[in-house]
């Protein structure tokens, strides 16, 4: 029977190899016999059995005492037992102590994994997210800011459009009206000046002595200009004509194209010669009579200068 004296370090070695308590409840060490330990249980028992015990009788103890006992008295379980003590013993301590490791155990996996590669990963990894969601939701305010200002601009551009169609409609109506729209203004017979481009047949660009036509017109239509007041409101007229309008299936869209391409082809010609563009107007007229093509008027196109009278 160990002596109850033991120091301290043989209690905790104890207390390692003793998870259950069951030998400290006997009052023997782990190398105790079985006759040791049937010595105690019988000694233990009289103090603490419910019947015969005394003052000192404790059902709850008795009950562990017995317990410890049936244990311990059997080789096979008190090996088991012994086995598990040693077990215990080696991943670091007894019954409280297995108890309290989940914890700490759970708190250094933590720690571990702060200290981790893979956790900064996923930091970094978040932080990029946020900054990417913050800099998305930027970009589309922005893009939205952006298609308002241009929708406002367009609208603006719209409008000035308008306004100068209108005005220059305007202009084209009261420098084409007839000779009693009032003094000063001239009518297309009273033009500035005025000249003729022929085409060759069947050509719609200006080629040839078509073009040579265009140049000498743009320069004296430049010299006439010239000699206009600076706020004069003159105006470029460029005239095209198609023989006919139809034809038994219906418009005579051959012939308008033909003609419609060459007034192009002088306008273009026109602007590129310094000739601002907002002062341009054309008039187009179909069904003159004649063959199409056979006609030199279809293949005519007419520039004039009008404008104030002097």
């Amino acid at each position: 029977m160990a002596s109850p004296g033991y120091s301290r370090s043989a209690r905790s070695g104890r207390a390692q190899i003793d998870p259950q308590g069951y030998y400290r409840l006997l009052g023997v060490g782990p190398s105790a016999s079985s006759e040791d330990i049937k010595l105690a249980f019988r000694d233990r028992a009289k103090k603490l059995h419910p019947d015969h015990g005394g003052s000192g009788a404790d059902a709850e103890a008795f009950r562990r005492l017995l317990e410890a006992y049936e244990v311990l008295r059997d080789d096979r379980k008190r090996e088991a037992y012994d086995n598990v003590a040693r077990t215990e013993s080696v991943n670091g301590g007894g019954r409280r102590r297995s108890a309290a490791r989940p914890r700490r155990r759970k708190f250094w996996i933590h720690g571990r994994f702060l200290q981790s590669r893979s956790f900064w990963t996923i930091c970094v990894l978040a932080f990029l997210l946020l900054g990417m969601t913050v800099l998305w939701r930027e970009s589309e305010r922005s893009l939205r800011d952006h298609q308002n200002v241009m929708a406002q601009l367009y609208q603006q551009l719209d409008r000035a459009k308008r306004a100068n169609e209108a005005r220059t409609q305007q202009r084209y109506r009261s420098l084409t009206a007839g000779a009693g729209s009032g003094p000063g203004v001239s009518t297309p017979s009273e033009a500035l000046y005025a000249a003729e481009i022929a085409f060759s047949f069947g050509a719609t660009s200006l080629i040839g002595t078509a073009r040579g036509s265009a140049e000498r017109a743009v320069s004296g239509l430049a010299e006439a200009i010239d000699g206009l007041p600076e706020d004069g409101q003159w105006l470029v007229l460029v005239e095209g004509r198609s023989d006919r309008a139809a034809e038994r299936s219906g418009v005579a869209i051959e012939d308008w194209e033909q003609s419609l391409l060459r007034m192009a082809s002088l306008i273009g010609f026109v602007v590129a010669q310094g000739i601002p563009a907002e002062r341009l107007a054309v008039r187009f007229e179909a069904g003159l009579g004649g063959d199409s093509e056979a006609t030199p008027a279809s293949r005519t196109v007419r520039i004039e200068l009008l404008c104030c009278a002097d």
